[in-house]
């Protein structure tokens, strides 16, 4: 995977570094964190303290624009990042379809039942 910096903006008000990144890969699209990984190295970031924002895969191509955000501390991370991706994914129960549909039939069948 090949990485290339194409904008670099520090805003000092959010206490953030906003970076976007021009990847090319062969195969797939890669994971998230493998991109966290090799855009922390190429930034000498801290991972701890990065959050990738966007990552906009080119149709029929490649390659990938991400856009990420690299916090100066903590604070101004949790302050503005409330959720990070990983807790979000961690909390979110996986929900069946099929096992919702089922209960509600059953609940108008007994409704229906009753009368």
């Amino acid at each position: 995977m090949e990485i290339e910096i194409k904008d670099d903006k520090t805003n000092k008000l959010l206490g953030r570094r906003e970076v976007q990144l021009g990847i090319s890969y062969s195969g797939s699209t890669p994971k998230k964190d493998v991109i966290k990984e090799e855009a922390c190295k190429k930034l000498s970031a801290d991972p701890e303290l990065t959050v990738i924002h966007k990552v906009n895969q080119l149709y029929g191509n490649a390659s990938s624009v991400v856009m990420l955000r690299v916090y100066s501390n903590k604070e101004s991370m949790k302050k503005f990042e409330p959720r990070k991706e990983t807790k979000a994914k961690a909390e979110k129960p996986k929900k069946d379809a099929a096992g919702k549909k089922e209960e509600g039939k059953a609940e108008t069948k007994e409704e229906g039942k009753e009368s």
